[in-house]
């Protein structure tokens, strides 16, 4: 007589049966990071204390909600990308290349502190899944090129103002800002 055990599937991101669930206690962290997030975007991140912004990330990856923190923070960007753009879809077209070159810079800027926060899920969530994630930086400079750049009523335009640039440096015309043409390519 053999013995037959049929595998047994664990969800690591769910809690284990009989244990209280973490998720409730847990969510407070995460609005907690949350409402972080959009105070490093609202430029107020003066009175943060980094040290329990990192500590909180560190307890949801720790309690394995890597995955739920991530996407949270995707979501999060995404939001406010999302007002970032209807702000350069109505800049008017001599000033979008400007528009943009300021909120890469800002946006390069504020991931660069949500990436300090989030060192810890760098370190260990996402280095443990390349195939689902990418460092959290790396993904707000995507999430900025799909959200902001991507959007039809800015690429367009945004392509036809390089190409008028280009053209104006290659007539030897004197173009404002030499440095608007190299960021507006770093962002694509």
């Amino acid at each position: 007589m053999s013995l037959v055990v049929a595998p047994t599937v664990v969800n690591v991101h769910q809690d284990p049966p009989g244990r209280q669930p973490f998720w409730p206690l847990l969510s407070g962290t995460w609005e907690s990071l949350k409402s972080a997030i959009h105070q490093i975007h609202n430029h107020n991140a003066s009175h943060l204390s980094f040290e329990e912004l990192y500590r909180n990330g560190y307890n949801l990856v720790l309690h394995k909600y890597g995955l739920k923190l991530y996407q949270g923070v995707e979501e999060t960007v995404t939001l406010h990308l999302l007002e970032v753009s209807k702000r350069c879809i109505e800049s008017a077209d001599e000033d979008l290349l400007s528009r943009l070159k300021v909120e890469w810079e800002d946006h390069k800027m504020t991931m660069g502190m949500i990436r300090d926060i989030l060192m810890y899920m760098d370190r260990n969530y996402v280095r443990q899944h390349p195939q689902q994630c990418v460092p959290v930086y790396d993904m707000g400079l995507r999430v900025f090129r799909d959200t902001v750049i991507g959007h039809a009523r800015v690429r367009d335009r945004a392509i036809g103002q390089i190409l008028a640039e280009l053209r104006r440096e290659l007539h030897d015309e004197t173009v404002a800002d030499p440095q608007l043409i190299k960021t507006a390519l770093s962002m694509l």
